[in-house]
């Protein structure tokens, strides 16, 4: 076999020379940032496409990174994305601030995530943080300006979230919005924030907690989640979202408190609630409900709205209903009873 040449392989980046710019990138999402600062130093052609890639996973979680040597270094990395005006098309970041000895930690970190949204062209940022104790994380207020934004996924990892207020604009191409185990101040308006992203479709909201009740009026909504809320939540609001044609609802709130749930959203498809019912139930008629998912308890509270639920899914034509949800409609006298459409 031939070996190659000095022509053919300059023998100096062990023969990254040969691969073109979108390997070389694919390549690097796949490797941690501490191998990429050993890469980038292999020649100048590496150092190029290191600090060019176009998708940028920065993370402390782990063995080998962390530490002030460490975050020194993501610094002159983030500035020499900025010098040569390298455009972030997707940014991740994990960053765990538990045990830190760097005092400028969270700034620091709020700083690279501004510079990677403020040259532009982001369309996807995925953020999860570890807090220790009762510390909050403030989300820049230039993530949510983003206008070229479509997803935003965060991850708090029950860390109290300070959000923005509703500036004059925000992010008009969002689409998709996702929050894991945050904290939300119960003063905080999370609807009036929603209402601004007025392309939003998806909503999932996972492990949110702090609030007492929670309403959302965004139209341009299609999918919602609304799973494993914290149990002070006691009222659910969902006001004339248009086009929402899923909906699914895991809710357990305390047994002390007073709780209702208003549902408006006549284009409903499929629709699952799971947790236990509540004293105040509406839903108004949805004529397309396709699906419905009741997973509901026999001794649960607000035993009168179990009617109501029969009647809010009549016209579904694939229906399930949970044993135990069955055993407290034959307690309470409310079956048999009669539906429409039910094919399965």
């Amino acid at each position: 076999m031939e070996m190659p040449t000095k022509k053919q392989n300059s023998g100096d980046d062990f023969g990254f020379s040969d691969l073109s710019d979108e390997v070389f990138h694919r390549i690097l999402n796949f490797i941690e940032m501490r191998d990429v600062a050993r890469l980038s130093v292999v020649s100048k052609r590496c150092r190029e496409l290191c600090i060019s890639n176009p998708r940028l996973y920065l993370s402390n979680i782990s063995s080998k990174s962390g530490g002030p040597r460490f975050n020194s270094y993501v610094d002159r990395f983030m500035a020499l994305r900025c010098v040569h005006g390298v455009k972030t098309e997707r940014f991740v970041l994990r960053w765990s601030f538990e045990g830190s000895v760097d005092q400028d930690e969270e700034y620091r970190v709020e700083t690279w995530l501004q510079n990677a949204v403020n040259l532009g062209g982001v369309t996807e940022v995925r953020l999860k943080f570890f807090l220790p104790g009762p510390q909050h994380f403030a989300l820049p207020l230039c993530v949510l300006r983003c206008n070229s934004l479509t997803f935003l996924n965060i991850d708090g990892g029950n860390t109290l979230l300070k959000l923005p207020s509703a500036p004059p604009y925000f992010a008009t191409k969002l689409q998709r919005l996702h929050l894991h185990h945050v904290g939300i101040k119960n003063d905080f308006n999370l609807g009036e924030l929603l209402s601004c992203f007025m392309s939003l479709k998806v909503l999932k909201l996972d492990n949110i907690c702090g609030m007492k009740g929670m309403t959302i009026t965004n139209s341009s909504i299609e999918i919602l989640s609304i799973t494993s809320v914290d149990r002070q939540l006691c009222d659910v609001e969902i006001q004339q979202l248009h086009k929402l044609y899923d909906l699914k609802l895991v809710w357990i709130p305390k047994s002390s408190s007073r709780t209702s749930l208003k549902i408006s959203a006549p284009n409903l498809q499929r629709f699952q609630w799971a947790g236990i019912t509540v004293d105040d139930y509406s839903m108004r008629d949805s004529a397309d409900l396709l699906h419905a998912i009741i997973q509901l308890p026999a001794h649960s509270r607000g035993n009168h709205n179990l009617v109501k639920i029969l009647q809010s899914v009549q016209k579904a034509r694939h229906l399930e209903l949970y044993d135990c949800f069955v055993e407290a409609l034959l307690k309470h006298g409310f079956l048999p009873f009669s539906f429409h459409s039910v094919e399965h």
